[in-house]
């Protein structure tokens, strides 16, 4: 008769994914290999090739892109942000968001700093980057 829908049982459609968000998500993809690549190629893998692996990609935009306005860098946060909230990758902050402790990063407004160190790329994330990747040099 009359059954009332839960906020979880109707989820919006989502829109595609923006220039900046393919950007970053092809390039933690590509970092994601390097350090994979780092790591095979060592028989016992440095402490930070062994950080990146748990928590993900550092996470040193102004040293990627010394150039970049407050503005780009607002920008680049929020498009991280939208593709956390996808599902697609985890922001993570070393002190505060170890997998392996009870603090474990589950909800962008966990943390008790904002601040992202690392970037996880998730399995989902991997996979639309991985299209990505073959859709540009395709």
């Amino acid at each position: 008769m009359n059954e009332r829908i839960t906020p979880n049982e109707h989820t919006p459609p989502q829109k595609p994914l923006g220039q900046l968000q393919r950007h970053l998500l092809v390039a933690l993809l590509r970092n994601a290999r390097y350090h994979e690549e780092w790591e095979d190629a060592r028989p016992e893998p440095s402490p930070g090739v062994r950080i990146a692996r748990t928590f993900g990609t550092p996470w040193r935009p102004k040293k990627w892109w010394p150039d970049m306005s407050r503005a780009e860098a607002a920008n680049v946060a929020r498009a991280l942000a939208r593709l956390e909230a996808r599902g697609l990758l985890i922001r993570q902050h070393l002190t505060s968001s170890a997998p392996d402790s009870d603090q474990e990063h589950t909800d962008p407004h966990s943390l008790p700093s904002r601040r992202c160190e690392h970037v996880l790329l998730l399995p989902a994330g991997r996979s639309i980057a991985e299209h990505l990747e073959e859709t540009e040099n395709g």
